[in-house]
């Protein structure tokens, strides 16, 4: 499952079109990756439906998953969210790649640690260092019988305005 950056989708639509070709499940990231617990209240519903908005437009599909900014949610946006059609999906698992992306060992030590059936990871695409763990991650995955599904079949269809997982 891809969260993308609305404003980046409405800059590169063909890149988020072939997420959706791919067979991936496609969510919002926000328009501009804001901390939305600080935005002014006013701005909150626009952060989403922007993306949304910018997604749809770029693949036919309007996302019903987001993934706050940093995790950081609050229940003031998870209630905007509920409006928006919008689940939160966070994570259990964070190798912290955007932290490690010139060390690849240390992600990859911290995947090996915490992965179990079941888990959502979290990771950036945007670091070539991530997409070259990744390639070398899956085979070892699928070598120890994981099989890599979207957070929606994994978990099932998610109530708007409810948060799955945690930034701990």
């Amino acid at each position: 499952t891809f969260f993308e950056i609305g404003n980046k989708v409405a800059a590169n639509p063909a890149g988020a079109k072939r997420v959706v070709e791919a067979g991936m499940e496609i969510g919002n990231h926000t328009w501009e990756h804001p901390n939305m617990t600080t935005l002014p209240p006013a701005d909150v519903p626009g952060q989403l439906s922007k993306a949304n908005d910018a997604i749809a437009a770029a693949t036919g599909v309007t996302p019903k998953l987001w993934r706050p900014p940093g995790g950081l949610t609050d229940p003031a946006v998870n209630q905007q969210a509920a409006k928006a059609g919008l689940a939160g999906i966070l994570w259990d698992v964070i190798p912290f790649d955007w932290i490690n992306d010139s060390n690849t060992a240390a992600s990859r030590s911290l995947l090996m640690t915490q992965i179990k059936p079941g888990s959502v990871v979290l990771l950036h695409d945007t670091y070539s260092s991530t997409v070259d763990l990744v390639d070398q991650f899956i085979p070892v995955l699928k070598a120890n019988n994981y099989h890599l599904v979207t957070v929606s079949q994994l978990l099932g269809q998610r109530a708007a305005g409810s948060v799955y997982g945690s930034r701990e």
